[in-house]
């Protein structure tokens, strides 16, 4: 009998042990009250039974508050705040203007992707049926990713139907998109630089417009390539030349006049 309340006593002298050691454990960390501070529930698992949870708490506390004072008067010993990833929400509400401009680049950058795998999507329904369709390949060729230009300009490519067609509802060869095309493909700024920087969108926006067909808008010129050589290179290549007909008295010479 003794042995058996010795067996079971072991056990209630070892809680009781860890009660002292780690303090109360039903009382919960300590929580800051005010009106601006919300209320944190901790859940009841078993280390916050036991009060682990609790002498964690304490000890980073006491940490704190022991590098506070040595900052004091080595600052260069105080814990640096941690990096945070430049997409995280925290890099987006930073108070740093870089920070805040680079999370939104970058997130910005890291949808293309998911932008591609749209366009391609949508543009095999057509433009006929959902008006959302041509909104979203508008929205891919204004991009500022140049692999979401390609992409939507391949897709009108692939997807472009007979423009000719007023009964051909699968195409994405709208009024719109031809416009969109041209401006990728032969618009021109001012200063003669292309409205489309990238080379290999303007070939593949020229492709597309041309399987388009169909009545070209009134603003639009009849189509010129950009990319003809000008007459100025034309001339330091080959010479200067004149493309006026020869006159007569350029002709050639009728050969020696001989004496009668």
């Amino acid at each position: 009998m003794e042995n058996e309340s010795l067996h079971w006593s072991f056990p209630r002298l070892a809680s009781l042990l860890l009660v002292a050691v780690t303090g109360c454990a039903a009382t919960y960390a300590t929580i800051p009250e005010g009106p601006g501070v919300p209320v944190v529930h901790r859940p009841m698992t078993l280390w916050t039974f036991l009060g682990v949870d609790q002498l964690i708490d304490h000890h980073y506390e006491s940490h704190d508050r022991l590098m506070a004072r040595i900052g004091q008067h080595f600052p260069d010993l105080e814990p640096k705040p941690p990096l945070v990833l430049n997409t995280s929400p925290q890099a987006a509400a930073s108070p740093s203007v870089a920070v805040h401009n680079a999370a939104f680049v970058l997130s910005a950058e890291q949808q293309a992707p998911q932008k591609i795998k749209a366009i391609k999507a949508v543009a095999k329904v057509g433009a006929a049926a959902y008006p959302q369709v041509e909104e979203a390949l508008l929205a891919g060729m204004d991009d500022r990713n140049p692999d979401v230009r390609l992409a939507s300009v391949e897709a009108v490519l692939k997807t472009s139907g007979d423009g000719c067609d007023p009964c051909d509802l699968t195409g994405n060869c709208t009024p719109a998109i031809r416009h969109q095309l041209w401006l990728m493909g032969y618009g021109v700024h001012d200063d003669g630089c292309p409205l489309e920087p990238s080379p290999a969108v303007r070939r593949v926006a020229r492709l597309a417009l041309g399987v388009c067909g169909g009545p070209m808008p009134v603003e639009c010129p009849p189509p010129q390539s950009n990319e003809f050589p000008s007459q100025e290179i034309i001339e330091e290549v080959l010479g200067p030349y004149d493309l006026a007909e020869p006159t007569p008295a350029d002709g050639p010479s009728a050969g020696p006049v001989l004496p009668e």
